[in-house]
C-alpha cells in the first residue's frame, strides 16, 4: 500500500510540475503552495482510496478528490497570476488530467507491489522530478522569466 501511494504522489508532482513549469512563468512562491496543495490531496485522497473495495464507491471519491484539487489549484493560480482566468482553469486542467491519466496506466499496467517495478519507475520518476524541480528553481529566480 505504501508503495501505491508514494508512486502515486510521485506521479503527481512530477508530471504536474512539468506542466507548470512550461504553461506558466510565476514564483516560487506559487510552485511552493501548488506542491503542497498537491501532497495534502494526493495523500489523504490515497489514503482513503487504498480502503475502498466497491468499485463505484472508488470512482466516486477519485472524482470528488480531482475536482477539489482542480479548483484549489485554479484558486493558487488565481492568487499568484496575473493571467486571466480562463488560462488559470486550462493549466489546472491540463495538469490534474495529464496526471491522472499516468497514473491510471501506472496502476492498470504496472505491477507497483513488486519491488523491483516500484524501485526503477520510482528511480525514473525521482530523476525526472528532480530535473522539473531543478528548470522550476531556475526559473524562479531568472529575472527575465519571473511572473509575479
Amino acid at each position: 500500500m505504501i508503495n501505491y501511494i508514494i508512486f502515486s504522489l510521485l506521479i503527481t508532482l512530477c508530471f504536474e510540475g512539468m506542466i507548470y513549469a512550461l504553461f506558466s512563468n510565476f514564483s516560487f512562491k506559487t510552485y511552493l503552495a501548488l506542491f503542497i496543495a498537491n501532497i495534502v490531496l494526493n495523500l489523504t485522497m490515497n489514503i482513503i482510496l487504498t480502503s475502498i473495495e466497491d468499485y463505484s464507491l472508488y470512482i466516486s471519491v477519485l472524482t470528488l478528490f480531482e475536482v477539489m484539487t482542480f479548483i484549489t489549484e485554479t484558486f493558487i493560480f488565481s492568487l499568484f497570476f496575473t493571467a486571466p482566468i480562463w488560462y488559470s482553469i486550462i493549466v489546472a486542467l491540463t495538469a490534474n488530467m495529464l496526471s491522472l491519466m499516468v497514473g491510471d496506466l501506472c496502476n492498470h499496467y504496472l505491477k507497483i507491489n513488486e519491488t523491483g517495478t516500484f524501485v526503477i519507475s520510482s528511480g525514473i520518476l525521482i530523476i525526472t522530478t528532480a530535473l522539473v524541480l531543478a528548470f522550476v528553481f531556475w526559473k524562479s529566480f531568472s529575472p527575465r522569466l519571473s511572473g509575479k
